[in-house]
């Protein structure tokens, strides 16, 4: 209690670190007051006092989902993200400005937004998939990190050499993770400024190996509570880890029958888009293998999986306009969050399936929200 370790046997990262929200204080309505730079009456009281000629830097760490990231007590949707990044722009509280995002699905934040000039981004996550989680716990069973940010906050503490670009950070992040689809948005000139402008010369350098890692032992971060459970069991055979690792598969056997019931009752003449999530868009994907028996390839990865990528631009003769998907996204999101909740991770992986069944032009979205208000009570029992 009270220490942060982020690898195997590394330090207590929040030794020494200044807290200046933390518990009740840390919330949206903080987070955003304190970018906009405005009076704070809480915590340190410290606020973002920057000017036209400062060079800002902002990472964020936490859930996320469609178009929105959780800021601990509420949801920071992409419109909201929009306006705080223009009024800093139209009160000229940066220079430059860079923000790292690590969330599952971050590039539905960025990928329609039209950032300000000298604003550059970059997440964990494309438009429709999870982020990864590494480093288990042999102690706790629990992931002690993000693939996305060790390896940004390695990078630093490593290679933090005179004239090292955003630019080159980011290939080597890319080049690391292998998991989920790193992407970046904005301003391609600001990608070419050096670490140093932004984390100061004098930042000393760590002669800090590399944790090595099997990457086939990474979690999608909506995996962690039953991968969790299961390990500590393994490890450690009492009844109250036997009940806990039983609640957790079934609080999974419940969201994924939810969300085969929304899809289903959405479309139900293509029974493949109730199929997992594609983590891979090939033969591996059972909805991707599905679909190439009758269609293109191109086709199949619109329906399936391209939502892995940094900009879900589909073909524009395919599936339902992109307002259309929108409205539907909303519609289905809203009632889902607001019914199903998010008292546990994995409930917002159906979301996921969401995106999938909205490309779709004949999605009865009346009937999958009424499946969403016959079922999600059924998941509260559980919780």
């Amino acid at each position: 209690p009270g220490k942060i370790f982020n690898e195997p046997n590394g330090p207590n990262v929040y030794e020494g670190v200044p807290h200046d929200y933390t518990g009740d204080q840390a919330t949206k309505d903080v987070f955003v007051r304190l970018l906009r730079g405005e009076t704070m009456t809480v915590g340190s009281k410290k606020s973002l006092l920057s000017g036209p000629d400062d060079s800002v830097f902002v990472f964020f760490s936490g859930h996320g989902n469609t178009d929105y990231m959780y800021v601990i007590d509420g949801k920071l949707y992409s419109n909201e993200l929009q306006t705080i990044l223009n009024h800093m722009a139209e009160q000229k509280m940066f220079k430059n400005l860079i923000m790292y995002i690590e969330s599952c699905l971050s590039g539905s934040l960025f990928y329609r937004l039209v950032l300000p000039p000298n604003v550059y981004a970059t997440t964990a996550a494309p438009v429709g998939q999870s982020s990864f989680s590494i480093f288990r716990d042999v102690r706790s069973g629990i992931w002690l990190a993000d693939a996305y940010s060790y390896y940004w906050m390695h990078d630093i503490e490593t290679n933090n050499k005179q004239g090292r670009r955003f630019d080159e950070q980011f290939s080597y992040i890319q080049s690391q993770v292998g998991t989920s689809q790193v992407c970046r948005y904005g301003s391609k000139t600001l990608g070419t400024s050096s670490l140093n402008q932004f984390f100061g010369s004098s930042m000393k350098t760590h002669a800090k190996p590399l944790y090595e890692f099997n990457k086939s032992t990474t979690i999608p971060v909506f995996d962690i509570p039953l991968s969790s459970a299961r390990y500590k069991y393994e490890n450690n055979k009492t009844n109250a880890n036997l009940k806990n690792l039983n609640k957790e598969i079934a609080i999974k056997k419940m969201v994924d029958r939810i969300g085969i019931a929304i899809v289903s009752a959405a479309v139900p003449s293509v029974p493949r888009l109730a199929t997992p999530p594609c983590s891979r868009c090939d033969t591996s994907c059972i909805c991707y293998d599905s679909c190439v028996e009758e269609y293109s390839d191109e086709y199949c990865s619109f329906e399936c999986c391209n939502d892995q990528s940094c900009y879900e631009d589909p073909p524009s003769r395919f599936g339902a306009a992109h307002h259309q998907r929108q409205q539907c996204l909303y519609s289905l999101t809203h009632e889902y969050s607001k019914h199903c909740g998010f008292k546990h991770p994995y409930i917002s992986h159906n979301e996921q399936l969401f995106r999938r069944l909205c490309k779709q032009t004949s999605a009865n979205i009346t009937s999958a929200i009424e499946v969403i208000h016959t079922l999600c009570p059924d998941l509260h029992k559980l919780l």
